[in-house]
């Protein structure tokens, strides 16, 4: 038996060098696809994330300074603070340029802060603006996703509160 005669006669089914090179090719160009595809959704995702995080605490800013406002006691305005005087405990709101902080005077001293551009704010009592003193409302202005917007809220006293007020201002 001649050598290169069997050789010839048996047929190995292979692919070619070329073959697998193209499949390579191919393979490497869809995951380079799903790969972007991926990290585009990632970054959309903390987009939403972040944008959702920034509703969520305005909602409990304007929820928190609206409870505030109808609670029992005196709002007073000294400076860049509105300070909140309750039976059991007082609240300032301290007004920064990029943030406000929020905190109690209690054995704990909770503070929360919000972190949002606000425009400034105006303080009105029985409609005159006020920069220090007894307040019944107050304008604030804010940028919210490019948007201005003015958040108002308004205290109605009882006569007694309001007589006690004016007390301790003189």
């Amino acid at each position: 038996m001649n050598y290169s005669t069997f050789h010839d006669t048996i047929k190995i089914k292979a692919f070619t060098l070329l073959e697998l090179l193209v499949v390579m090719v191919l393979t490497i160009i869809v995951t380079a696809i799903a790969f972007n595809a991926y990290l585009i959704m990632q970054q959309q995702y903390i987009s939403f994330k972040s944008r959702q995080n920034k509703v969520l605490d305005f909602q409990f800013f304007n929820t928190v300074l609206a409870k505030d406002f109808q609670s029992e006691g005196l709002i007073k305005r000294d400076g860049q603070q509105v300070i909140f005087y309750q039976p059991v405990h007082n609240i300032i709101y301290d007004f920064d340029e990029n943030k406000i902080l929020r905190s109690q005077q209690t054995i704990t001293k909770n503070k929360d802060t919000i972190s949002f551009d606000h425009k400034g704010f105006k303080t009105y009592f029985q409609s005159d603006i006020v920069d220090k003193g007894l307040i019944d409302s107050m304008v604030l202005s804010i940028d919210f996703f490019g948007t201005s917007q003015q958040l108002i809220f308004k205290k109605k006293y009882s006569s007694e509160e309001l007589i006690k007020g004016k007390e301790d201002e003189y």
